[in-house]
């Protein structure tokens, strides 16, 4: 504009030096000022006009500030009500695991105390069972079983009778001789004659049925049972006493059969 200015004011002059009338310098100089004016006038209009997109872009600017601060204030608040009730449910789950720790641990100490009490009360029960075992054995140890025997075993004298007596003689000479010779016979009738032991001490000397099946075999071997039930053996290679039926059918097939008797040396 400045430039524009400067070349009407160079025209102007330019007239002047070439005999312009002053009708045509005056009309040069009201064309200038209404130019003046005019661009002037665009500028105030373009200055309203950025103002005015100015207040706009501002108030757009300010407006979206508060809504942007609104929804991060609203966004803090809900994350923040999310979060205390996580820490609030975070913390009486911490109460509950500390409670079923306690629980757990106090549990425990009474599964141990109580598995200590079941031993001792095991081992209880075991050794009454033993002294029990124990005591009616020593009870039966004068006892003889017969089967076989009927009334009036001798004449005038019931069977009762005649083994009370019997009891009084020689029960261990009565019992190895009925064991030598096998089953008896009066009459017709079969007698059998076993001592007369507890019904647990019975079935465990019956687990050693099948050694002394083997030791009946074996030649110059002697055997027996000890009370309760152990099988007392007795070889040229020495007196072994067995309380497992395993070990003793081990020890008889390895060393006793056949009629060889070999140490394990």
């Amino acid at each position: 504009m400045s430039g524009s200015k400067s070349s009407k004011k160079a025209e102007a002059a330019k007239a002047a030096e070439g005999n312009a009338t002053p009708s045509d310098i005056a009309k040069l100089m009201a064309a200038i000022a209404s130019s003046e004016q005019s661009v002037l006038a665009r500028i105030d209009n373009m200055d309203l006009k950025v103002e005015s997109k100015t207040q706009v872009l501002n108030n757009t600017i300010d407006s979206l500030r508060t809504h942007l601060v609104d929804q991060i204030d609203g966004v803090r608040t809900e994350f923040g009500v999310k979060l205390g009730a996580l820490a609030a449910n975070a913390d009486a789950n911490q109460a509950r695991l500390t409670s079923l720790e306690e629980a757990t641990n106090a549990y425990t100490d009474r599964i141990v105390e109580l598995e200590q009490q079941v031993c001792s009360l095991k081992d209880n029960v075991t050794a009454l069972f033993d002294k029990t075992e124990d005591l009616e054995g020593r009870q039966r140890r004068c006892n003889i079983r017969i089967l076989g025997v009927k009334e009036q075993f001798e004449a005038g004298s019931r069977p009762v009778t005649s083994v009370a007596k019997l009891l009084q003689e020689e029960k261990l000479e009565v019992l190895r001789l009925a064991a030598k010779k096998g089953p008896l016979s009066y009459n017709g009738d079969t007698v059998l004659i076993f001592p007369d032991l507890p019904s647990t001490v019975a079935k465990r000397r019956g687990t050693f049925r099948g050694v002394k099946d083997l030791l009946r075999k074996c030649p110059d071997v002697k055997f027996g049972m000890l009370y309760p039930a152990r099988l007392r053996i007795t070889s040229s290679l020495g007196e072994k006493i067995f309380t497992d039926p395993e070990a003793a059918k081990d020890y008889v097939v390895k060393h006793l059969v056949g009629g060889v008797q070999q140490d394990d040396d």
